[in-house]
């Protein structure tokens, strides 16, 4: 059935199919110009939600031609959808099929015969494959390796790899899609504890003992794939699906080369090993690529975020004035917390180090969201701390707080992620529907005061919301209510310049609440200094003055110009404008071209009207690769979005005249002088 609300923004044209946890429909988004695959939620189940929300949060900015690219999370209506790229073409084992069978019906023929009249085989074909058929079985298994690579490289293992999840298009691009059952390799989440997840015949044999997720599981769906396409059958043959569980578990696959003698040995050998029965003897990742003969790739660093430091440079006071703040906030103080700073300044990573701390130090429950640039769920800010509250829940039941849930009806309508698993008893208990409306948001916003308060006992209450700009009006509301409790203190941390454009901050802001306010500053020289002897392992003291002079000590751009250091130790010039250089050297053409256009204004624009400026056919590859990259940064006020230079620093260091302007270029003289804009000769 077609989804029966999706607003004004989505023409529903066809259903394309089902994916994990949801029906997968072709449509126009009328908002964005462009045809787009809807994946809508059948169930809004608290596990499908879950799973849902992970699967664009896990995806929402990596961009490679070899993953289908996911777009926006939305809630219309009722109804959960994520809008992705709409990948036409075939799947895998179809697409090699049809392949080879065009292969043993038409006569191999030279460029000279490409006029003749096709010719038929009039003899059948040997057994075996042919070699085309096996270089084209390499070319299409060397993208699909790539892809997977990709995704490790992010930190996230697929765990659903199989036919149906691997398009192929008409110009022999390889996509892998459906990341419902992906998760990061390093999470310690509760949703898939002691769950088996992935398919029958595909899945490793750790996915059906339910172990943590590792890179190796991916590898052995890719060797089963690789088997089937080298041999026409599965490593693994029995009558029903828990067969072959068992079989995967406890027998030894067959041999493609004794399948099929003729097959090429490095081919054979690499669908083998793939399916060893032990991760740790499966290759891995570059083990991969080098035996297919993927010898070069897009060199694009793909993450961007280097781990955060326990000991992280120069902010011991500040965590100590935020831990007092804290404290105080249990005997009277102000219990609104405002940590904010410019991009780059070290907010999140701060965060990390606070929150470790505290959960070390007192036994406080802490549930911390963040809010997302890509995502439009209504009370965004607030949905993403109860799906803390969900998780921290999980891990840690307690039945008393099960009954309140199971007697909640408002807050589960209002975030499914609090819908239990299994009801409990309720007995002769008369349960009344909420109302709708602000009636219902009111009795959602007390029944999840009480969960809170009941999960927390004798404890303190600290919500931590992270990239608080991105929230929205309704959320604020909501907060303010929690904070009408005397065991709850709210920590938002922010951007500076974004807070007159917030709407949440706007109204937690108006609403005269006693607060405190941080501003987190840039590091010092000495602090500087320190950082990059870290990073570098290199303590020069003219190289740390370089350093501060072009960055002021902001964190992120003393990365940005680590990254210029290594590139060329003996140039200690220009490290800002060469690092982003660098960066700008690995992305597409339209994004570069994006980014010199951003560089010749005087502030925030559009992100339609820069596309149509530039006459972009498509500007979501560029904008989540500029971000991921720190070259750029999004604001938003409720529908309208913002790009603009990620740091001020960047443009002044790239287009020095272009920020001291005081009036505004003409579109056709500036656009002139973009292109006209040499990196490698500005100056710091």
């Amino acid at each position: 059935m077609l989804p029966t609300s999706t607003g004004q923004r989505f023409e529903i044209r066809e259903r394309l199919g089902s994916g994990s946890f949801g029906i997968v429909y072709e449509a126009f988004d009328h908002y964005r110009n462009r045809s787009v695959a809807l994946k809508v939620l059948e169930r809004a189940s608290a596990d499908a939600v879950a799973r849902f929300k992970r699967e664009f949060r896990n995806l929402a900015e990596v961009r490679h031609p070899n993953l289908a690219s996911l777009y926006e999370l939305l809630v219309v209506g009722e109804q959960w959808i994520l809008s992705m790229e709409l990948v036409r073409g075939m799947e895998l084992l179809e697409h090699l099929a049809i392949a080879e069978l065009q292969n043993s019906l038409v006569k191999l023929r030279t460029p000279a015969d490409l006029e003749k009249t096709l010719k038929l085989r009039r003899t059948p074909k040997k057994s075996g494959v042919s070699p085309v058929y096996i270089n084209h079985v390499r070319e299409t298994f060397q993208q699909l390796a790539v892809a997977i690579t990709v995704l490790h490289e992010h930190g996230i293992v697929h765990r659903d790899i199989k036919p149906s999840n691997i398009m192929i298009t008409p110009e022999g691009r390889v996509v892998l899609l459906d990341f419902g059952l992906a998760v990061a390799i390093a999470a310690d989440d509760s949703l898939d504890r002691k769950t088996v997840v992935g398919t029958p015949g595909y899945m490793s044999p750790e996915q059906i003992s339910a172990s943590a997720p590792s890179a190796a599981s991916d590898w052995y769906a890719f060797g089963v794939l690789l088997f089937q396409a080298l041999t026409g059958r599965m490593p693994f043959v029995a009558p029903t699906p828990l067969d072959i569980l068992q079989l995967q578990l406890h027998g030894e696959p067959a041999r493609a080369s004794h399948a099929v003698p003729t097959l090429p040995g490095d081919l054979a050998s690499l669908a083998d090993d793939c399916i060893n029965r032990d991760p740790e003897a499966r290759p891995a990742d570059a083990e991969v690529l080098h035996r297919l003969g993927v010898r070069r790739r897009d060199a694009s660093r793909i993450r961007r975020n280097r781990a955060r430091r326990p000991d992280y440079v120069g902010r011991g006071r500040e965590v100590r004035t935020l831990r007092s703040w804290i404290a105080a906030a249990r005997h009277g103080a102000p219990r609104l917390i405002l940590l904010h700073g410019s991009p780059g300044s070290g907010k999140s990573a701060l965060l990390d180090l606070l929150l470790n701390q505290i959960r070390a130090g007192s036994d406080a429950l802490i549930v911390s969201g963040r809010c997302q640039a890509w995502e439009s769920v209504r009370f965004n800010a607030v949905d993403s701390v109860v799906d803390s509250l969900a998780r921290e829940l999980r891990r840690e039941p307690q039945p008393e707080v099960d009954r309140m849930i199971n007697r909640a009806m408002a807050v589960t309508q209002l975030f499914p992620a609090m819908i239990p698993a299994r009801s409990a008893d309720i007995g002769e208990e008369t349960i009344t529907v909420p109302p709708k409306g602000d009636r219902l948001i009111a009795k959602a916003v007390g029944e999840l005061r009480a969960i809170l308060s009941a999960a927390a006992g004798q404890r303190s209450i600290l919500i931590v919301l992270d990239d608080a700009q991105w929230g929205d009006y309704q959320s604020a509301q909501i907060l303010l209510r929690l904070l009408q409790s005397d065991k709850v203190t709210l920590l938002l941390s922010y951007r500076t310049e974004d807070w007159r454009t917030s709407l949440l901050l706007q109204a937690l802001l108006g609403s005269e609440l006693p607060t405190r306010e941080f501003l987190l500053r840039d590091l010092s020289r000495t602090m500087t200094a320190q950082l990059v002897k870290s990073s570098t392992g290199r303590r020069n003291q003219r190289l740390a003055s370089a350093v501060f002079r072009q960055t002021r000590g902001n964190p992120a751009l003393i990365e940005m110009a680590v990254d210029a250091i290594v590139d060329d130790p003996k140039n200690q010039r220009s490290l800002l404008a060469r690092a982003a250089s660098l960066r700008m050297e690995r992305l597409s053409a339209s994004a570069q071209q994006l980014f010199r256009f951003l560089l010749a204004r005087d502030g925030p624009i559009d992100d339609a009207l820069a596309a149509k400026a530039l006459e972009l056919f498509e500007s979501d590859e560029p904008l989540r690769t500029l971000r991921r990259e720190r070259l750029i940064r999004v604001r938003k006020t409720g529908d309208l979005q913002e790009i603009d230079v990620y740091h001020p620093r960047i443009r002044e260091a790239l287009a020095p005249r272009a920020a001291t302007r005081k009036s505004r270029i003409p579109l056709a003289a500036e656009m002139c002088r973009i292109a006209a804009i040499d990196f490698s000769a500005a100056e710091s």
